[in-house]
């Protein structure tokens, strides 16, 4: 579809305000939007976390994301009654997913594994009726590890709510499952790579458009490294940190993304970096007008980004930046994989998959849906430190390194 009409489109449901950019004199000129709710959406929708932002070289592109980005958290942070059942316990019947499946504590974290998922079992949920991807059949699933807003009533908690799988995307179009897929795909792969350490390779020898946007945030005094985070799945992964020394900006940026190949992986990253470090910027004496929050009080994205701002967290992540391999960029431009490689390997592995529909009706009306794709076998990017997971079944139990660092990955 084209990125006009998609726009148009976008704005046509009334709930989101004019995205808007607000440029900062020495940050490099790549646009950044944000946009807020409108305000007949103020009156309708919870809307108190709900914002969105994209990032893109075309204006108009960084508009286009930052309204999709918008309507996915809006979708998130409302969870629509007539939808949900229950509270009910989990049944064993083939009709609900298991609840035990997505737990992501490690035993050193709650001692015996299996008892405390029989106990996860036991408990009363809210459901959300979704797809069985690889059944092809209605299956039941937890709504609290769909939303981020709770339900009408209690219910109890799993593991920490994350945003990790929600997409927006045409109805007529892959785009919302493609992006959902890859995304869920990448938080697994880049919070594993942390919290083992695990040694990566830096991406050299660029190229074209990516070469060019290398040298423009190196005249900012950024030093940019990229880095491949790809694992056993197979999915072209990158994550790329941005360093700046210079104390004018935050000294640590993430920014990671998965695609079906290595232009498109490497180039998001990039821009998913931007937008952190232009956030962080812009906000820093807003949010944290009193001092940046120490270790112990990491409860949410924001806490996390800004965590990393000062110079002295460079040298926590030292055993990235400083011992690596590296490739060529030109080797990983022949590398690429399918939707359907990527759906086998999981399958294969005796992974689930469940989507979720989550749209709401004035996006519904605008031809568009918000998917959620939950794949409970992976490992979640957890934001506070309250909810740090040291287990999936993709990975088993993951060591706690007393020696580690919050993650930095947002």
């Amino acid at each position: 579809m084209d990125l006009a009409n998609t726009f148009h489109l976008l704005s046509s449901t009334g709930l989101s305000g004019e995205p808007y950019s607000i440029d900062i004199t020495d940050e490099p000129k790549i646009p950044v939007y944000t946009c807020f709710p409108s305000n007949e959406c103020y009156g309708r929708y919870d809307t108190e976390d709900v914002v969105g932002q994209g990032t893109h070289p075309s204006r108009l592109h960084a508009k286009t994301k930052s309204i999709a980005e918008f309507l996915e958290r809006l979708c998130l942070f409302n969870p629509r009654p007539d939808l949900l059942s229950g509270p009910y316990m989990f049944a064993d019947n083939g009709e609900f997913a298991d609840p035990g499946t997505f737990s992501c504590y490690s035993e050193e974290q709650v001692g015996n594994r299996e008892a405390f998922s029989d106990n996860v079992r036991k408990k009363a949920y809210r459901w959300l009726k979704c797809h069985d991807y690889f059944k092809d059949s209605e299956i039941m699933v937890p709504a609290q590890v769909i939303y981020l807003a709770g339900v009408p009533d209690d219910y109890q908690i799993l593991r920490e709510s994350i945003s990790t799988g929600a997409a927006l995307g045409h109805v007529d179009e892959s785009r919302a499952f493609d992006s959902g897929l890859l995304e869920a795909l990448e938080r697994d792969a880049c919070i594993h790579s942390y919290l083992t350490r695990k040694k990566l390779s830096r991406v050299t020898g660029f190229h074209g458009e990516i070469d060019d946007l290398m040298n423009y945030l190196r005249r900012y005094h950024l030093e940019v490294y990229p880095f491949v985070v790809t694992n056993d799945l197979g999915v072209p992964t990158v994550m790329t940190v941005i360093l700046d020394r210079t104390e004018i900006g935050p000294a640590v940026s993430v920014g990671s993304k998965a695609a079906f190949n290595y232009s498109d992986a490497v180039l998001s990253s990039i821009l998913e970096s931007i937008q952190c470090r232009g956030y962080a910027r812009l906000m820093k004496n807003v949010e944290f007008p009193g001092g940046l929050p120490g270790e112990d009080e990491i409860t949410t994205l924001r806490h996390r980004l800004f965590y990393w701002y000062p110079r002295e967290r460079i040298e926590d992540i030292g055993f990235w930046l400083n011992d690596h391999e590296t490739v060529e960029f030109r080797k990983l431009t022949k590398e690429a994989t399918a939707r359907k490689e990527a759906l086998d390997r999981l399958h294969q592995r005796g992974f689930h998959l469940y989507v979720a529909d989550i749209t709401l009706p004035e996006i519904k009306h605008a031809g568009f849906h918000v998917l959620k794709v939950v794949i409970p076998e992976l490992h979640p990017l957890y934001l506070g430190e309250q909810a740090k997971a040291l287990y999936s079944v993709h990975h088993g139990s993951i060591p706690d390194d007393s020696k580690l660092k919050p993650h930095p990955l947002t």
